[in-house]
């Protein structure tokens, strides 16, 4: 976590709001589109044509009560719905900047971070909870109302530090509740950022679906069987699995066993016999290897324009003082913070390993079969690459 200083820690708050979509205010998110973003047009006669003249109503039973106008909220269920929400919000990015805090959103998710050490944690302490108490107050005015029980914040500290750093926030007359793990976007982090609550998260879950294919796996064939993991257990695997990238492989083998036991399923294996050619006739990639690929995907994406702002700023292209060998390309990217240990070192490091017929692919999907087929564990006949992209995507 680059936001963690090697003798300090950082606090993160994670705000919730209740009923966040259902609030929104029709004629103050209309006047922001207008003046904060120059929306006009017909592009604004459509999203208010889209957000009015909306009715509901209650149904028990056979009971149902009168037709309402829905005159607050955005449409949820919608593509639409999160980035107007985002757009009334976008008021707390300046918020925090003012007080020197770094804030993110995804739908009505905000977290809210700061780096903290000994020597400025009273000062932090007071940035964080003027913050808070002017976003409160912009809630309130925009009908907007944070839960502050479920109002989470969490300590982490680098792996390296001895201090005994605490750490309270006072935000609407209360503590707000400090926690050893906390759970954003269904990633649990830990204080130590170890990762090891997400990985039994994942395994936990997994199992689950696979004690119920087990039941019922005599009545499926091989191909709907690869299906059903697909969909049921390597998503779960899969899921921000490029936070994994610095976890010990002692932990990852927790994952491994996950995908081993999906595949002795699938072909009724038995368990005192190895799964190598399973993994590879079921066109499984190893779990090291679906993180590599994942943080070469997303290293793809900055390359070609498509991250976002946030995680492109911190890379740059290769510039060569002199003219290059054959053989040599102009495709290095150099992170800023070369020594520091993290994701985006890793995606470096990853990106840079590759081949370059891989890094030169025009776009995403060929990236994505030259980066699959790169590796000779994987070279095969046309119809067996073919295969093994179709399952694989």
């Amino acid at each position: 976590m680059g936001m963690v200083q090697a003798k300090g820690a950082a606090v993160l708050i994670l705000l919730d709001l209740s009923a966040a979509f259902d609030t929104i205010d029709h004629n103050i998110l209309i006047d922001k589109l207008k003046s904060e973003f120059g929306i006009k047009g017909d592009v604004i006669k459509w999203i208010v044509s889209y957000l009015t003249k909306r009715t509901y109503r209650v149904k028990i039973k056979n009971a149902s009560s009168i037709i309402f106008n829905l005159i607050f909220g955005v449409p949820q269920g919608s593509l639409l719905g999160p980035l107007l929400f985002i757009l009334y919000v976008k008021e707390h990015e300046r918020l925090a900047k003012k007080h020197g805090i770094s804030i993110q959103i995804y739908a009505d998710d905000t977290q809210l971070y700061v780096s903290v050490d000994m020597q400025s944690s009273q000062q932090t302490k007071e940035n964080i909870e003027a913050c808070l108490l002017e976003i409160r107050q912009w809630m309130v005015q925009n009908y907007l109302k944070n839960n502050t029980d479920k109002t989470k914040m969490i300590l982490v500290k680098s792996k390296r530090n001895s201090e005994d750093l605490s750490f309270t926030v006072l935000f609407d007359n209360s503590d707000v509740d400090s926690c050893d793990v906390a759970k954003t976007l269904g990633v649990s982090l830990d204080s130590k950022l170890s990762m090891i609550k997400f990985i039994q998260e994942k395994c936990r879950a997994s199992y689950f679906h696979l004690r119920n294919l087990g039941r019922i796996k005599r009545s499926l064939s091989i191909d709907m069987r690869i299906k059903l993991v697909h969909n049921m257990i390597l998503s779960k695997l899969d899921y921000c699995n490029s936070l994994l990238a610095l976890t010990p492989k002692s932990h990852l083998k927790k994952l491994q066993k996950v995908e081993t036991a999906a595949v002795r399923l699938i072909y009724d294996v038995p368990k005192k016999c190895s799964t190598s050619k399973f993994l590879k006739k079921a066109h499984f990639l190893p779990i090291e290897d679906r993180i590599d690929f994942k943080l070469s995907l997303l290293m793809f994406n900055v390359v070609s324009g498509k991250s976002p702002c946030y995680i492109a700023e911190s890379f740059s292209m290769h510039s060569p003082t002199r003219e290059l060998r054959v053989g040599r390309d102009d495709l290095n990217i150099v992170y800023e913070k070369k020594k520091c240990k993290d994701i985006f070192n890793a995606m470096t490091s990853k990106w840079n390993d590759l081949p370059i017929n891989v890094r030169n692919s025009v776009n995403s999907d060929i990236f994505k079969s030259r980066l699959l087929f790169e590796r000779a564990s994987f070279r095969a006949s046309f119809r067996e690459r073919t295969s093994f992209r179709e399952s694989f995507f």
